[in-house]
């Protein structure tokens, strides 16, 4: 069964290849931006600046995902389709407001969590930054 790969772009000056998700691990090789890298997965590894997704490429290397153009690894863009969505920092309508965008906005997720149900709808968008989104709020109200 063969893996399917995803290719990223380097959007920092110099991104390091390692042999673990952490910064402390060994660099392997390092990229310059514009370079195209390929993972199979992603993985939580290091936080680094608030994200810690790592893609884990074929040949049994990690690097940090903020450092690409897909910096949630596979993510799913939504455009907000009422007047003000708001971002969470748990799946329910009564917990810490973190942000509110409005109508025609484009947030992204990577993750569909089933949380508190509004209006019939119970799926949610997680962000590489642990905040959540009533998808049903979007142009992707199943995910």
């Amino acid at each position: 069964m063969s893996q399917q790969e995803v290719l990223v772009t380097v959007t920092v000056d110099a991104l390091n290849v390692r042999t673990a998700p952490n910064d402390q691990a060994t660099v392997v090789s390092t990229y310059n931006r514009g370079s195209v890298l390929n993972y199979f997965e992603v993985v939580d590894g290091e936080n680094v600046a608030g994200n810690p997704r790592w893609g884990h490429s074929v040949q049994g290397h990690y690097f940090w995902l903020g450092g690409t153009d897909h910096p949630n690894g596979t993510e799913i863009l939504a455009t907000v389709t009422v007047d003000v969505l708001n971002v969470r920092a748990e799946p329910t309508a009564q917990s810490t407001l973190v942000a509110n965008y409005s109508r025609g906005s484009v947030l992204n997720f990577y993750e569909v969590i089933h949380g508190e149900n509004v209006a019939g709808n119970d799926r949610w968008g997680r962000s590489v930054q642990g905040h959540y989104f009533w998808l049903g709020g979007t142009d992707h109200p199943n995910g």
